[in-house]
């Protein structure tokens, strides 16, 4: 049997091997190498690579079109399908490769075939922008009411989104409605918001199409075109496309579905002179969202105080609330921490002593999380404190280490967590998000290396999503001199772009069902089903785990989560910590998985107590599913923290402490 195992696992590298070097001559157009192996090995014509791609793939993938027609006339599966159900002409019409295109067309290849995101080729080309592909398709048949799965897109629609202005002319002179609207509610103009290209915003102005509709999430295109400098920075073109919209009219005052306004999306930008534009225009500074956010509370938060000046100079009201902590503009400002921030707030503001839902001060705020210039500035304008918690109490856990067994920990906000053992100090996904506090503190969720340098620390980084992976951690040396990466990816092997500060910094690497021993400490990944791994580490007589993005599935999917799940809970009979995520991201598409992915880890691994994450800036959430938790009967405390530098102490008893 064991002959039989080893024979069949060395023709299956063989295997790999053959196909590997396939789909490498296909690619490259070597003509010669492609006959030499199908002679050889005439099976390899239908061979997949990882992604599912035959050599027919490869070669119109990349425009090879003596190999193409080589591979076409020994067999090749013209409609052959990839993984994600692309056939070869979706990748030549995508990679704009006309000749491959033609010759596909011609060997008749099936024009409508969707992948699993619903583009058909026509999509896939009209989605590049390849314009002279476009015609050749529709002018060979495709099928033009095609669309996207989600959201139901058509061409059109996903050539505007690209800023393609030759391919989306094309399409309208073939007939295609610019004044259709997608399943989603979207028209050409939420579209063509997004795509910073001003000659088809000004396109579709010049064929009167409505510049205030909102889709079914209730936006406008002028809130669209705000988000895209938000979501991919500002550029002149952007700027001058919310101009047009404002010029032509548009609503500066509509409210989508969550209370938001063209001026509260603009403060996520930071960028003054749309925030300026906006309310020159007419825009409400007072607005306030489904949550009772004010903008100002919102761009107190966001840390730019020449807005933050500009609001309250139009007559921002700083009294507001909103509604799940109580907090006020000057409770937000010190909470973030800026000093400059929270004296112009406290310098207009009518009471200075104004109380939260809990009857916190500013004040209080400002002495549990270590903002001591804050507070003298508070103190010295009659500033009070309500709570009876000694003053700036946090960092005592640094000062004398906790007993075997014991831990300290605080919130550094989404999933970003520093814990304290006896020999050990531990920070797992760090995500800072935004400008530092003028005092940066553990005691206010953040690292300042000068309260870390004598201490033995370890630098957990699940993944490289950027809301866990970010370049300070590499800025903390050589002031701390004694610490220690530990990753669950490989920094080098991400793109340039990508790699946030790494540059051959020693790390180890630890992935799905390996173990390693650091320092005295023990550590075992699991496979996240959303990248990288999850940690479990048993360190100074305590298992806690960290699972990083490792939440929820997709299409039903459960295996990927519950298998490390399962394989974790043959590792360790019981877990004293639990960080589980319990909202966020691609989480938020299907709650239901996401609730029933919690639900399953709890009851697997029975931890004493269980730490709600990823939820920056929505913490109140983390309420919700610990009500949620308890209504199941589960035997495990849950931890919400509400603010970055929220402090806690887990005892040798197993008892969870609060420090207020």
């Amino acid at each position: 049997m064991r002959t039989i195992v080893v024979v069949c696992g060395v023709l299956a590298l063989v295997c790999g091997v053959c196909a590997s070097e396939i789909h490498d001559a296909a690619r490259t157009g070597n003509l010669d190498s492609v006959k030499t192996l199908l002679t050889a090995r005439p099976e390899l014509i239908s061979a997949k690579n990882d992604l599912g791609h035959s050599p027919l793939h490869a070669a119109t993938y990349n425009g090879q079109v003596a190999v193409a027609e080589y591979l076409l006339s020994k067999g090749a599966d013209i409609n052959a399908l990839t993984t994600s159900g692309s056939t070869p002409l979706h990748g030549a019409a995508f990679y704009n490769h006309p000749e491959a295109v033609k010759l596909l067309i011609a060997k008749g290849a099936n024009l409508n075939v969707p992948n699993v995101a619903g583009y058909m080729p026509l999509l896939s080309a009209a989605a590049a922008g390849n314009t002279e592909i476009v015609r050749m398709l529709i002018e060979a048949g495709a099928d033009k009411s095609t669309h996207l799965t989600e959201g139901g897109l058509d061409a059109l629609q996903v050539a505007v989104y690209g800023g393609h202005q030759e391919t989306a002319e094309y399409l309208l002179s073939q007939g295609f409605d610019i004044n259709k609207v997608s399943e989603s509610g979207e028209n050409y103009f939420h579209a063509v918001a997004m795509s910073g290209n001003v000659g088809l915003v000004k396109l579709g102005f010049d064929r009167a199409i409505n510049p205030d509709m909102p889709n079914r999430n209730g936006e406008t295109p002028l809130q669209r075109a705000i988000l895209s400098l938000h979501l991919g920075g500002y550029t002149p073109e952007k700027g001058e496309i919310v101009g047009l919209f404002i010029a032509h009219g548009a609503d500066v005052n509509h409210r989508d579905n969550y209370g938001e306004t063209p001026l509260s999306r603009a403060l996520f930008t930071g960028n003054k002179d749309v925030v300026k534009l906006l309310i020159d225009s007419g825009a409400n500074v007072n607005n306030v969202n489904i949550e009772n956010q004010s903008s100002l509370l919102v761009a107190v938060s966001h840390g730019d105080i020449e807005i933050v000046r500009t609001l309250i100079q139009a007559g921002a009201d700083t009294e507001n609330k909103e509604i799940h902590y109580g907090l006020s503009p000057l409770h937000q400002a010190v909470l973030s921490g800026d000093a400059a921030i929270a004296q112009l707030v406290a310098d207009n503001v009518k009471d200075i002593n104004i109380t939260n839902n809990n009857g916190y001060t500013a004040l209080d705020f400002a002495c549990k999380y270590g903002h001591k210039q804050i507070a003298d500035m508070l103190k010295a304008k009659g500033g009070k404190k309500h709570s009876g918690g000694k003053d700036f109490q946090a960092l005592a856990g640094l000062e004398k280490p906790p007993k075997m067994g014991n831990a300290e920990m605080w919130y550094l906000g989404h999933c970003g967590w520093a814990i304290r053992t006896k020999n050990h100090l531990m920070i797992f996904d760090y995500f800072p998000n935004g400008k530092n506090p003028t005092e940066p503190s553990l005691a206010n969720g953040r690292i300042n290396p000068e309260e870390l340098k004598y201490l033995n620390v370890e630098v957990f980084v699940t993944h490289d999503h950027r809301d866990h992976y970010d370049s300070s951690i590499y800025f903390w040396q050589p002031t701390v001199k004694d610490m220690t990466y530990i990753f669950g990816f490989r920094p080098e092997q991400l793109p340039e772009g990508q790699r946030r500060g790494y540059v051959r910094q020693p790390y180890v690497f630890i992935d799905g069902h390996n173990t390693r021993e650091i320092d005295g400490m023990k550590i075992t990944g699991i496979k996240s089903n959303e990248g990288g791994a999850g940690f479990f580490v048993e360190v100074d007589g305590l298992k806690i785990f960290h699972a990083g993005d490792h939440a929820g599935w997709e299409n039903g999917d459960s295996l990927p989560f519950t298998s490390e799940i399962d394989y974790l809970a043959t590792v360790t009979d019981k877990v004293d910590m639990a960080f589980i995520n319990t909202t966020g991201c691609r989480f938020s598409r299907d709650t239901l998985a996401l609730q029933q992915s919690v639900f399953y880890a709890i009851r697997k691994l029975s931890p004493q107590i269980t730490i709600s994450t990823h939820g920056i800036g929505r913490e109140y959430v983390y309420r919700d599913y610990a009500k949620k938790i308890h209504s199941r009967g589960f035997r495990t405390e849950v931890l919400c923290a509400e603010f970055l530098g929220d402090h806690f102490e887990f005892t040798t008893n197993r008892k969870l402490v609060s420090f207020k």
